[in-house]
C-alpha cells in the first residue's frame, strides 16, 4: 500500500504558516536593517541572511500547496 501523504492534516499546515509567517517577518526585518547600515559588508552579510528567508518562503510555500494546504503570504 501507499503510504505516502498527499494532504496536510490542518494542525500541520498551520504550523507551517506559522513558519512561513516568520520567514515573511525575518525578511521585513532584514530588509529595515539593511536600510539602516551604512557598512557595505555588514548589509552584504545581511543581504545574503534575507536571502536565505526568501527562499524559505518559496519552499515552505511550494510543501503547503503541494499537500493541499494554502499558504498565508503576510507576516504575523
Amino acid at each position: 500500500p501507499n503510504t505516502t501523504a498527499t494532504t496536510l492534516t490542518a494542525g500541520q499546515v498551520a504550523e507551517l504558516n506559522d513558519l512561513l509567517q516568520l520567514d515573511h517577518d525575518a525578511v521585513q526585518a532584514y530588509t529595515l536593517a539593511i536600510r539602516a547600515l551604512k557598512n557595505v559588508g555588514r548589509r552584504q552579510t545581511l543581504i545574503r541572511f534575507r536571502g536565505d528567508h526568501e527562499r524559505h518562503i518559496a519552499e515552505l510555500t511550494a510543501v503547503i500547496r503541494r499537500y493541499g494546504g494554502l499558504p498565508i503570504e503576510l507576516p504575523h
